[in-house]
């Protein structure tokens, strides 16, 4: 009660033999119930104190079943079935109900309000509480432990029982609590003990005990409805130990029926106990016995079972002869349970085999060194899967289908270990493969970026590639056996990785081909530009202007016709390049336009000598300017016509008649589209104004034609119809 409050000094405890609660002992707490009312504890001495009467123990019982919203009953260690008549006694031949009435009788409704449990069957709830619990229930729950003896007391046939516990309390339930400390000094004195020196078996189950009886738990009501409260709980309690002092508790029957009872139950129960201990033990014991080894086991232990029953049961035995089917049938559902706890134990130690040799294999496999050689992985394997292993340790289960199931999964298993690990192993060839790969790319390209430094005939610079592939390959596989992975060389995937490095090379060559083209490209850029200023420079020198246009020409092909030589002696290693080509073809045009300029300048330069005479030639034709002249409207009339001016002129300078006939064209077209090109301009405009002029005039005229064309041929239907 005390672990129930949470407290050390609620209810007196004490350390001796001799009991410290006498009567009903009543203590309010602070704690709660569902319905917001006081919960008040009240404790009992236990039943068969020495120099106490039967009855006594029936008034006890009958005042605190009356007064309680919830009865809570401890034993120690087990339900005992004598201990389940005996309440069932006290319930039904103590005439609680008679206690009831005889209250009624002595109370009027004026003296006071009567509760609702002393009007009807207002029984508590019950829960039956087993103290310093340690056995097993064989899976089964506390509850339904204690119904099993409820329900087997029922039909029972001991006198006096009318029914059980179940049917006439409100509910009943069970529970099992270890026990509170395992120091002997502390199990003696309980009183010095606090919540957190509790064991935590004890702790955990006080927790549910608690919560199972608070949960629901309310007021006892009167007959109005309303809460008891403390003032009439006192007066009821007065009331019913008064009522209870009055001569109306017979004499509790006598308890032998519930002792031979008792005596079957307990001679039952041991049997079943022989059964059970020995197959727990057989249990107990290292590797679980192989599914024959367990049913001989248990028809031994059952016949053991059987033949103990039989001599405990010595002197009844037609007890013994009504006890054995049930006994058998019980043994049978119990072989059933263990029977399936030996099946799970041998599938354990299968699956923990299993295990073992699957996690072996796991880290043998693990400790191979990757990437290695692919049959490397096929030997350790075969060698090393451990299947034999756990054949040989798991032999006396091969008849099991737990052993063949776990034998065909573990095969799959050390296979997809092995299969993980192939496809590690070639991940790891694939990046070892990378990294020959970076390997060879890094040796190709030091030896080609070399190599391109300074331009070079392509078939040259192609050759030269083919020699550095060879190379990087060398130097791919030093790489390898250096590391020890030469074996890598003998894979189908490593021929199928080099020929896609050399495909890789190929495009690279590509990038130093056009490399190349740019080195060629700036030589002969430097090349041409310095032709370019020494043909500059050299036309200078040697060609007087004015000069014929052939010996001007003559001399400067000459001059060009060295520079071209000097150009292609300065490439000669490289004239199957693309760049040479292309700046030969560039070179000649640059040539070719510096003749042009040449030309154009010998004809400025003589253009300037004849400036006298094309200046006389600008004065006739403004002089025979006039708007009545061709020559006025039309440029071809006005070039025919200042050529003409212009050879009067020239006929009279000496100057002039030193040149032929095609400088002097050259020289009067120059001057016609310089010097008369405004007055050109103007003439052009005349003509179009002209022509739209008359473009203009032609169509009005079709215009008038055709409006005027259909009047007069009115007017000569009208001359017909008069």
């Amino acid at each position: 009660m005390n672990a129930f409050l949470g407290e050390k000094d609620g209810f007196a405890v004490g350390p001796t033999i001799k009991p410290k609660t006498m009567g009903i002992w009543v203590l309010p707490t602070n704690i709660r119930a569902s319905d917001n009312s006081t919960i008040v504890l009240m404790d009992t001495e236990g039943f068969f104190g020495s120099d106490v009467a039967e009855a006594y123990d029936a008034k006890i019982f009958a005042l605190t079943t009356l007064l309680s919203s919830h009865l809570v009953y401890s034993s120690i260690k087990l339900i005992d079935q004598s201990a389940v008549d005996y309440l069932e006694l006290l319930a039904r031949r103590t005439q609680l109900f008679q206690l009831k009435n005889a209250a009624l009788n002595n109370l009027s409704e004026e003296q006071l309000d009567v509760p609702s449990f002393l009007k009807g069957e207002d029984f508590p709830d019950f829960t039956w509480v087993v103290k310093d619990f340690i056995q097993d229930l064989d899976g089964a729950s506390p509850q339904s432990w204690l119904e099993e003896y409820l329900d087997g007391n029922r039909d029972s046939g001991i006198e006096g029982m009318d029914g059980t516990l179940k049917d006439i309390f409100k509910s009943v339930n069970c529970h099992t609590m270890f026990i509170p400390s395992t120091n002997k000094n502390d199990l003696r004195d309980l009183s010095k003990l606090s919540a957190e020196d509790f064991t935590e078996d004890f702790a955990s189950d006080l927790q549910a005990l608690k919560t199972s009886v608070i949960q629901n738990l309310g007021s006892k009501r009167m007959s109005d409805g309303r809460k008891m409260n403390g003032s009439s709980f006192a007066m009821m309690l007065q009331f019913l130990v008064q009522s209870s002092n009055q001569d109306i508790f017979p004499s509790v029957p006598s308890l032998w029926n519930s002792w031979i009872q008792s005596l079957v139950e307990t001679a039952y129960r041991d049997a079943n106990s022989n059964y059970k201990n020995k197959m727990e033990k057989l249990l107990s014991l290292g590797a679980p016995p192989s599914e024959e080894e367990f049913l001989s086991h248990h028809n031994t232990y059952r016949d053991d079972s059987q033949h103990l029953y039989r001599n405990l049961l010595f002197d009844f035995q037609s007890l013994y002869q009504d006890g054995i089917p049930n006994l058998m049938k019980e043994i049978s559902e119990k072989f059933s349970n263990f029977e399936e706890r030996n099946k799970e134990k041998i599938r354990k130690v299968i699956a923990d085999k299993r295990r073992e040799v699957r996690e072996n294999f796991a880290a043998l496999m693990d400790e191979l060194h990757l990437p290695t050689a692919p049959k490397n992985i096929i030997n350790k394997f075969r060698s090393s899967n451990g299947l034999d292993v756990f054949e040989d340790a798991l032999k006396k289960y091969g008849s099991s289908k737990y052993y063949i199931e776990a034998l065909s999964d573990l095969k799959g298993e050390v296979e997809g270990i092995r299969d993980k690990v192939i496809l590690k192993n070639l991940d790891r060839i694939k990046n070892k493969l990378g990294e020959v790969s970076d390997v060879m790319s890094r040796k190709y390209e030091d030896i080609m970026n070399k190599l391109t430094l300074v331009a070079m005939a392509p078939v040259k610079l192609v050759k030269s590639a083919e020699e550095a592939v060879i190379s990087a390959k060398s130097h791919a596989s030093e790489y390898l056996k250096n590391q020890s992975h030469s074996w890598i060389e003998e894979l189908e995937e490593f021929s199928a990785h080099i020929a896609l490095v050399e495909k890789k090379f190929v495009a690279k060559l590509k990038e130093f081909e056009k490399k190349n083209e740019e080195k060629i490209g700036q030589k002969a850029e430097a090349l041409v530009k310095d032709i370019s200023s020494t043909l500059k420079s050299g036309f200078s020198a040697i060609l007087p202007f004015p000069d014929e246009e052939e010996t001007l020409v003559a001399k400067a092909g000459n001059e060009i016709k060295i520079q071209l030589e000097k150009f292609t002696k300065g490439m000669h290693d490289l004239v199957d390049s693309e760049r040479y080509k292309f700046a030969l073809s560039e070179l000649k045009k640059l040539t070719s336009g510096m003749v042009e300029d040449l030309k154009e300048r010998n004809v400025r330069d003589y253009k300037s000598k004849c400036f006298d005479v094309l200046k006389c030639a600008e004065k006739i034709l403004d002089r025979d300017e006039s708007v009545f002249s061709l020559a006025y409207y039309l440029p071809f009339a006005l070039k025919s016509k200042a050529t003409s001016a212009v050879k009067d002129c020239f006929s009279k300078s000496t100057e002039f008649q030193k040149f032929s006939e095609k400088l002097k064209t050259k020289v009067i077209n120059d001057w016609y589209k310089t010097d008369l090109a405004a007055k050109s301009v103007a003439v052009e405009w005349r003509m179009i104004l002209i022509g739209a002029l008359l473009l203009m005039m032609t169509v009005a005229g079709f215009l008038f034609y055709y409006q005027a064309k259909p009047q007069t041929r009115k007017s000569h239907l009208k001359t017909k119809v008069q």
